[in-house]
């Protein structure tokens, strides 16, 4: 026997019921919309198809859905609740010491990315010593501030890949990473 659905004033159809009874269980249909069997005017709850409701359950879980659903939520490594590092705090670590004394890399460093951070850091302060030396032939206040913003975005977008590298090991290994 076939079905219609109704599901926000939107009919489509006809299915078959196990097809409309394996929609609900995964998801795709809200257990709140309605069916009408073909042939009848009468309208009824979705969940008159099975005994009981159906129970929703989550779609497959991939290392990549998971990563996205625990990003604030801790996680259980080895039977032991471990919250992922930030992002957040991760770019924070970047552009607020970087913006006040000039160094980068720090982001790095809490993502777990330490030799790329301890390589920003000494690379941007040898930059640094060499463009206050241009400036005496005025090329320096153009290579100066041109090398403080692509640190700075180049340490933020790193410090971001660092923390999703991080949390997809963690993960996938079972295993904290420092």
């Amino acid at each position: 026997m076939n079905y219609y659905l109704s599901s926000s004033d939107h009919v489509t159809g006809p299915y078959e019921k196990e097809e409309l009874i394996d929609s609900v269980k995964y998801g795709m249909v809200s257990p709140d919309s309605t069916i009408c069997r073909e042939g009848s005017d009468e309208w009824l709850p979705i969940t008159v198809l099975t005994e009981k409701k159906a129970e929703i359950v989550a779609g497959p879980q991939t290392p990549f859905t998971q990563l996205q659903q625990t990003r604030n939520q801790p996680v259980s490594v080895q039977q032991q609740p471990y919250r992922l590092k930030s992002t957040r705090t991760a770019v924070l670590l970047e552009i607020i010491p970087g913006l006040f004394m000039q160094t980068f890399g720090i982001g790095n460093i809490y993502a777990g990315n330490v030799v790329t951070g301890l390589i920003l850091m000494l690379t941007y302060w040898a930059l640094f010593l060499l463009n206050l030396f241009l400036i005496l032939f005025i090329v320096g206040l153009i290579t100066l501030p041109l090398t403080f913003v692509a640190y700075l975005v180049i340490s933020i977008i790193s410090a971001q890949k660092a923390v999703d590298r991080n949390a997809w090991q963690t993960i996938m290994s079972g295993e904290i990473k420092a």
